[in-house]
């Protein structure tokens, strides 16, 4: 029974994760010829903040490369 966990930020719309959930299902299906049933997808939301990439969490990477203003 394969298994997905996909860790993001939050910030997407619940159709938006149903879409990817069914793509992902299909893709699995397409490359293990599992059936569609046993396969579980589990969309993980992680804060920038608790997030880090090289001892920088990705909120102030992230603030860093945004050009638009804070407000």
């Amino acid at each position: 029974m394969p298994f997905v966990v996909v860790r993001q930020f939050p910030g997407r719309t619940h159709e938006q994760k149903k879409a990817l959930a069914e793509s992902i299902t299909k893709a699995v299906h397409d490359a293990y010829g599992a059936t569609v049933q046993p396969v579980q997808v589990l969309i993980e939301e992680v804060e920038p903040d608790t997030w880090f990439r090289d001892g920088v969490p990705a909120s102030a990477a992230m603030l860093a490369k945004d050009p638009r203003p804070v407000s």
